[in-house]
């Protein structure tokens, strides 16, 4: 009979003399080398934010104007909030700038009303 097959595996490998049949494998231990890639990377970076003062300011003049003016001041509120939602400082600023003079045209024809209230009261006090 012919040795095509091979006989039962040898527990102690004949090579290195350590158990497993393998050389290389079985106690030994080698350090751990550097990582393959470099440290993850970090947040991103955003410059800072524009600031939403002016636009913040605006939101609530407009508001009030809009409760004392029977909601005549809506572009106010909707410039102003279209300026806290902008994420460019030049076209906040803008955005806020157009808020305020729709405020400033609203204060002015409220103080006209009641100038008006107060003349026409005067003039008809009997």
């Amino acid at each position: 009979m012919s040795n095509h097959w091979p006989g039962p595996p040898d527990y102690w490998d004949s090579r290195s003399g350590q158990p497993g049949g393998h050389p290389g494998y079985g106690y030994e231990w080698q350090q751990p080398g550097p990582p393959a890639y470099g440290p993850p990377p970090g947040p991103p970076q955003y410059g800072p934010p524009p600031a939403r003062g002016s636009a913040v300011a605006a939101l609530i003049v407009a508001i009030l104007t809009t409760i004392a003016c029977c909601t005549t001041n809506i572009l106010g509120i909707v410039f102003a909030a279209m300026a806290m939602g902008d994420r460019e400082p030049e076209r906040t600023e803008q955005l806020a700038r157009w808020a305020w003079i729709s405020n400033i045209i609203h204060i002015g024809l409220l103080v006209l009303a009641i100038g008006g209230f107060i003349v026409w009261g005067i003039t008809t006090d009997s």
